[in-house]
């Protein structure tokens, strides 16, 4: 039965074939016997037998010019010598089978995508949120209580790789108009600000705090506006790895709300890095 391990050796010589021949009175098993012309012989042995077939052709005129592992056992060695990059396939594939089991995004798509806020908020109150891990035991609670909002029609929960999609379909395309004014959900400077229905109190240029009133209804009506923010942000990361520390800030300021990152920069510090970065915050009240 032939090895799973072997060595291919090239002879050369007058007449190699009579190596064979002495193989043979040996008890030598060889492999994958080839003569690509009539002083050259390539074959096949197993590792065990190497001793034995080196000192018969120390003795010999025959000649090895080439020697190789053969089969699993060049496979074996191929590993060795490369160890650092297979290991890193290795604990690439890994990764990318474990990030399934994670959320890293979540995509309100559909007609009712203006309930984006809503959804989010609802699925943090289920324990669903940007870097968790995600089962699915509660899709069909999660989605009955997405079917209770106002016009809603259809919702579906489906996720492809990291990321989530939560389709939300209304009979109307329209959101319904909810009271109260548009607030500031970080701080920052206003960099623009759109009112279509009430009263700025807010302009281009004001630096703003977290939950500052941005726009408010005129004698306590409804207000429609927009407004987008440039926020600033700083955290210490306690990692070795300056690209686990970008994506942890990345995935902070995503989970702050509709964000637009403009910069980041990672230094490193003892124990970790430290990260800032500067992103456009969008608010709106009553607009898509």
């Amino acid at each position: 039965m032939e090895s799973f391990f072997l060595w291919q050796l090239t002879i050369e010589g007058i007449a190699p074939e009579g190596a064979l021949l002495h193989f043979r009175r040996e008890k030598i098993p060889v492999f994958h016997v080839e003569k690509p012309d009539k002083r050259t012989l390539r074959l096949c042995i197993e590792r065990k037998n190497r001793e034995k077939v080196f000192t018969f052709l120390r003795d010999s005129c025959y000649n090895v010019t080439k020697m190789r592992p053969f089969g699993l056992w060049r496979l074996a060695s191929a590993l060795r010598r490369r160890a650092g990059f297979f290991l890193g396939a290795v604990a690439f594939a890994l990764l990318c089978a474990v990030s399934d089991f994670f959320v890293f995004r979540i995509d309100v798509t559909g007609s009712g995508a203006y309930y984006r806020d809503k959804v989010l908020a609802l699925l943090q109150e289920n324990g669903v949120r940007a870097g968790c891990v995600y089962r699915g035991e509660k899709t069909a609670e999660i989605t009955a209580q997405i079917l209770s909002f106002d016009n809603v029609s259809f919702c579906s929960l489906e996720k492809t790789g990291s990321v989530l999609t939560v389709e939300v379909q209304t009979s109307s395309s329209l959101p319904p108009a909810a009271a109260g004014g548009l607030y500031a959900t970080e701080g920052g400077v206003v960099q623009s600000l759109t009112v279509v229905r009430g009263v700025a109190q807010v302009q281009e240029g004001d630096e703003v705090e977290k939950g500052q009133l941005l726009a408010d209804g005129k004698d306590g009506g409804i207000v429609m506006a927009s407004a987008r923010i440039l926020c600033h942000a700083e955290r210490f990361v306690a990692t070795q790895n300056e690209e686990t520390a970008a994506a942890q800030v990345i995935l902070s300021v995503q989970a702050v709300g509709e964000t637009e990152l403009l910069w980041l920069s990672a230094k490193p510090q003892q124990d970790g890095y430290f990260v800032t970065a500067e992103y456009i915050l969008t608010v709106r009240r009553n607009m898509d």
